[in-house]
């Protein structure tokens, strides 16, 4: 099946002509209108978003990209779009610049040579991607690369099923299994991951990573043009965790260019409309949502803590409660069925005190975010409270 409809069904749109181009350059290249069929459709046509030139690269023919601002680089010429030979490029492409399109604190796997998840069959994708711009909540993406005779029937399939298949408990266990196997194997992989999450082991930062639904990129050499229906109507999967991007290649004045729309740092700083958007200011707020046996936990630990120091404050702020007597002591992250405690206190003196609950090792970034010597704590369990009490019980009094 080709990226195209048949205008013969009634109700249903139809793309534009495989050789039109999808992008206009801003000020440089003209528009071109778009060719749709007159036929009645239920939806509004969906038009590709232009690919803005001011985020293009010169690509050498080493495969590395440097940025230019193309119209004091150009004069005269229009680019004329120049397809990729095959998804093969566009990852190679990726790979080698890796840090200029996703920017210095990402790792990128070339899942498709590792093949590490190829026992995931049709799931297969074709790189695997880090991204630690924020240090406290670094994520993680699948990458899937399509090109213009991709079948998006299959496409649609492909991802809906697999976000199906990532809510058993056991499929995140074999996937951690695999990629904690394929990084440990790899020395330099391994070197370069370690270095951005401290002491904390592999398998434990893979844990946190799949705790959720796992982000698809999907990159597009051609706009797929029923792509926002699916995003509006599996608002909760498509809509929530499928991150599209458009990356094409253009040749003028003799050399050629790669445009990228959205670029990555705009795509992950995409927020939801204010209304959908969850803005916490009060206690009530982060305990909306949890679960009885988190809100229980809480509640019981700020019971004893108030009992034993009246003046003890439970502040909360966007992201986490802290518990304040003249400075910072502890911040509480409610989550559904747990509690992430970063407490300032040293992680040699955490594990004295903590034997029941699993103890996180903070990087030295993370520390320095916290502003000082700091340990994380997941609660997830009622009978093990007792010893965080005592924890926060002797940092209140030193």
């Amino acid at each position: 099946m080709k990226n195209k409809r048949s205008s013969k069904k009634k109700g249903v749109s139809v793309a534009p002509k495989k050789n039109q181009p999808i992008t206009k350059a801003l000020a440089v290249v003209e528009e071109k209108p778009m060719q749709v069929a007159a036929v009645p459709s239920p939806h509004p046509i969906l038009s590709a978003p232009d690919v803005d030139f001011r985020n293009s690269f010169v690509l050498t023919e080493k495969g590395n990209l440097f940025p230019i601002i193309l119209e004091p680089f150009y004069s005269g010429a229009t680019p004329v779009q120049k397809h990729f030979n095959g998804a093969e490029e566009i990852l190679d492409i990726l790979l080698q610049n890796r840090q200029t399109l996703f920017g210095k604190n990402s790792l990128l796997i070339n899942e498709r040579k590792e093949k590490h998840l190829e026992w995931l069959g049709v799931f297969n994708f074709d790189a695997i991607l880090f991204d630690f711009r924020d240090i406290i909540y670094p994520k993680l993406y699948l990458a899937f690369i399509t090109v213009p005779k991709e079948n998006y029937v299959n496409l649609f399939f492909r991802i809906t099923d697999f976000f199906a298949f990532i809510k058993h408990p056991e499929a995140r266990r074999m996937i951690i299994e695999v990629l904690n196997k394929a990084i440990t194997e790899n020395e330099e992989l391994k070197k370069e991951l370690q270095a951005k999450i401290g002491n904390t082991s592999i398998t434990d930062f893979l844990e946190k990573m799949l705790c959720s639904m796992l982000n698809i990129l999907l990159i597009m050499e051609s706009y797929w043009q029923e792509l926002p229906l699916f995003q509006k109507t599996y608002s909760e999967t498509w809509g929530e965790y499928v991150k599209p991007m458009v990356i094409q290649k253009f040749v003028r004045n003799g050399d050629s260019l790669v445009a990228v729309e959205p670029t990555f740092d705009a795509l992950r700083n995409t927020k939801k409309k204010k209304a959908d958007k969850v803005i916490r200011t009060t206690e009530e707020d982060h305990l909306m949502g949890v679960s009885e046996t988190v809100k229980g936990i809480y509640m019981k630990i700020k019971t004893e803590l108030i009992k034993e120091d009246s003046s003890l404050q439970f502040n909360p702020k966007s992201i986490y409660i802290s518990l304040r007597k003249d400075r910072n002591l502890a911040f509480f992250h409610l989550r559904k069925q747990s509690i992430y405690l970063v407490v300032m206190c040293a992680e040699k003196q955490v594990r004295k005190t903590i034997k029941h609950n699993v103890i996180k090792t903070l990087p030295d970034s993370v520390k320095k975010f916290w502003n000082g010597e700091s340990a994380g704590i997941v609660i997830e369990r009622a009978d093990n409270v007792q010893e965080i009490i005592g924890l926060l019980k002797r940092i209140i009094k030193e």
